[in-house]
């Protein structure tokens, strides 16, 4: 079955969007785009991940400790 990459992306933002409250016909699109249950859930883990790592460093004002990208 071939994966098809933008219905993964549109579930991740209906999951940002929806606060995590997606409907079962959401599920059922990504997974009939070829993702099983084992990749939606990783998707929905990292999308905690970035959450979490957002929110801790702007609560510490965490240094960026890489160089700023050069201007265009």
């Amino acid at each position: 079955m071939d994966i098809n990459r933008g219905a993964l992306l549109e579930f991740v933002r209906r999951v940002i969007a929806s606060r995590g409250f997606v409907s079962d016909d959401e599920l059922n699109e990504v997974r009939a785009a070829g993702y099983s249950d084992g990749q939606i859930a990783e998707a929905v883990g990292y999308i905690g991940l970035a959450t979490y790592s957002n929110l801790f460093n702007h609560v510490n004002d965490t240094a960026l400790d890489f160089p700023a990208a050069e201007k265009l």
